[in-house]
């Protein structure tokens, strides 16, 4: 499942799809493998234009709004550790 929430991000791009990589990285849920699969996360993210609060402030529950509110830099900062 993991693998595809990976496959999904890199594919899909959605926003719901990086905050899905953020919280399994936030939370040590991924091998090394996995996280080597995330080097291009970081390309999307600079290359493509994504609303990310729209959609995740209808996607998380209010106590995430913070973090809503500042996607995708918590994104950047967990990838920054292996990246």
């Amino acid at each position: 499942m993991i693998d595809e929430k990976i496959q999904a991000a890199l594919t899909r791009s959605k926003p719901g799809d990086f905050y899905d990589i953020y919280f399994l990285l936030k939370n040590g849920f991924l091998t090394s493998d996995q996280i080597d699969q995330l080097a291009p996360v970081k390309k999307i993210l600079s290359q493509k234009t994504i609303k990310f609060a729209d959609e995740l402030s209808h996607f998380l529950p209010r106590s995430m709004k913070t973090v809503a509110n500042s996607f995708p830099q918590p994104l950047r900062s967990e990838l920054d550790k292996y990246f």
